[in-house]
């Protein structure tokens, strides 16, 4: 195939096309498919369905400098109406992307026993003026022909001995036997999809149906209709080539049960590996792995019209060696011959070590998804022990909680300082106080009515629970946190002092502490009663640092001074 620069390889198949009649309606049929294939993408004209298209020859339709059709044909061992080999090249440019132009070279040839060998490659390229970082390599899919041609009803297509679809193949329960042999065949040329289904939920995890449609004549894929086949599969396959509970499997044709190694070639995607790259994603990997793999099990195919006339050059030269010659002609002919058998040598060489360079880049993947499985699986296995780790200090910490609650109550708190530190061991991540909130809470009225003891435990319980939810829930209003304090708890919450107060520096700083290194404002505050000693004001600062949230309480105790205290006095 003629290369051009930036070209990339979009698509390629080679399997073999059967149908019932003569040879020459057969190859005429054949030729007249692709033909309806190309007319039904472009305005074309009644030279276009001349007879240089079966002939050899070119189209190119006015005012479409782009679109290019060229033909080129062999008759050989065949005949003018079914001749030996047969190509054609067809150019257009891309519908999505116009500065993008594709190529579809095709190739025919008989392959003496009433088959005919049908060879397909799909490539693309940017023009000069555009560069490939400006767009995105488009996901390769069976051309329309390919498609048409396995989904017949007249042609049979095969790649050796499987049979190829353009739909999965269902393995029922029972026929695992038969998946089995389809696998091992040494005739079949093409790779084989396996996708097995959840051992839970029965469910493949990828769309065979998609893959067998982008995947039209370069492979076949089989579907489990049952979970059922998981088991019955793992009696018939060896563990290292097996595939069940949601894998993914792709086998490359000759498969070796029997060579040690051999399995690193089949590659495969775990049920976890799916659900984490997502299905689409492996569904693309293993599209994009086989329809541009450079090799091929069917390696005699003709395909482009170069190839034509390299089987028309090779004729033409065998009829113009001369019959009679003297001896140095016969030396030159037989240097060029020799020339030429190298030439042939070092080029299938050279084919075989790319092919092997192939396999070697192949198993690499391989070698390296399975790498990269498992270091996820271990990835996974870390987080879920590293939770449960963590569940499991959580709930130690909540019994341990609980544990010095049952202590605590074990006596009923009777002054300030014994609710504060009951109400810290509680909820130690709820709210904490600072050393001068202990020390107005010592210092409180509120401590000579023992009576007001639980009216006072009610409120720090509330600082503690409903005032830590309010403060930091997704509905912190200020109004709305008011009102809906007093709704739960009964008690009433200040935000800020009065106008004359916060005028007054030094009543102002009565209302700041410290708490870790940082200065706070306790303004807001919590209140129960009116007159001393059943009094109780809880001056607090709504702290954050990162997950941390806590009620920092400042001042725990009597009425701090306002403007209208001091005047009172």
């Amino acid at each position: 195939m003629a290369v051009q620069l930036g070209m990339q390889l979009h698509y390629r198949c080679v399997f073999d096309v059967t149908a019932p009649g003569e040879a020459a309606a057969i190859w005429s049929d054949l030729a007249k498919s692709i033909r309806a294939w190309i007319a039904g993408k472009e305005a074309t004209n009644e030279a276009f369905f001349s007879r240089w298209f079966f002939a050899g020859g070119e189209w190119k339709p006015p005012g479409q400098p782009r679109v290019f059709v060229n033909t080129e044909r062999f008759v050989g061992d065949g005949t003018e109406t079914a001749p030996q080999f047969w190509s054609i090249r067809y150019e257009h440019p891309c519908s999505d992307v116009p500065f993008r132009q594709w190529r579809t070279d095709i190739g025919i040839g008989a392959t003496g026993d009433g088959r005919y060998r049908l060879s397909l490659v799909t490539a693309h390229w940017l023009l000069d003026d555009f560069s490939l970082a400006r767009t995105t390599m488009p996901l390769p899919s069976a051309p329309r022909i390919v498609s048409n041609l396995v989904s017949s009803q007249v042609w049979t297509a095969a790649a050796g001995s499987e049979l190829l679809r353009a739909r999965p193949n269902t393995v029922r329960v029972g026929e695992g036997n038969l998946l089995v042999e389809r696998i091992t065949d040494p005739q079949r040329l093409c790779p084989l999809i396996y996708v097995s289904r959840e051992n839970d939920t029965d469910a493949p995890k990828v769309d065979a149906a998609r893959l067998a449609r982008q995947l039209a004549g370069t492979a076949v894929v089989y579907e489990a209709a049952s979970r059922e086949l998981n088991d019955e599969l793992g009696w018939l396959m060896p563990s290292e080539f097996q595939c069940r509970g949601g894998m993914v499997r792709v086998y490359q044709p000759s498969v070796h049960v029997d060579r040690a190694g051999d399995f690193r070639r089949h590659r495969f995607f775990t049920r976890d590996a799916i659900g984490e790259r997502g299905a689409e994603q492996v569904e693309n990997q293993i599209i994009e792995a086989i329809t541009r793999r450079v090799g091929t099990a069917i390696s005699d195919a003709v395909t482009t019209v170069e190839d034509v006339v390299a089987k028309q050059r090779e004729a033409r030269l065998a009829e113009l060696r001369p019959t009679t010659v003297d001896d140095s002609t016969r030396e030159w002919i037989s240097l060029l011959e020799a020339d030429n058998a190298r030439l042939i040598e070092e080029s299938r060489t050279f084919k075989s070590r790319i092919e092997q360079l192939s396999d070697r880049v192949e198993f690499a993947e391989v070698e390296k998804a399975e790498v990269v499985d498992e270091l996820s699986d271990a990835k996974a296995r870390q987080q879920q022990e590293m939770q449960f780790r963590f569940q499991a200090e959580s709930r130690v910490r909540t019994l341990e909680r609980q544990r010095d609650f049952a202590d605590a109550l074990k006596s009923l708190p009777e002054s300030l300082p014994e609710i504060i530190e009951l109400i810290e061991r509680i909820h130690a991540d709820r709210v904490a106080f600072t050393d001068r909130a202990r020390k107005s809470a010592a210092d409180a009225r509120i401590n000579e009515e023992r009576g007001e003891m639980f009216e006072a435990w009610r409120c720090l319980w509330a600082v503690a629970t409903d005032l830590h939810d309010l403060c930091f829930g997704d509905d912190n209003e200020p109004g709305r946190l008011i009102d809906t304090f007093r709704s739960r708890t009964g008690f009433d919450i200040a935000l800020t002092e009065t106008k004359q107060t916060k005028r007054d520096n030094k009543l102002m700083a009565l209302r700041k502490d410290a708490f870790n290194g940082e200065e706070i404002n306790i303004t807001p505050h919590v209140k129960y009663g009116s007159k001393e000693p059943k009094c109780l004001r809880v001056h607090f600062h709504a702290y954050r640092n990162g997950d941390r949230k806590l009620i920092v309480v400042g001042h725990c105790g009597d009425h701090l001074d306002t403007y209208g205290t001091q005047k009172r006095r």
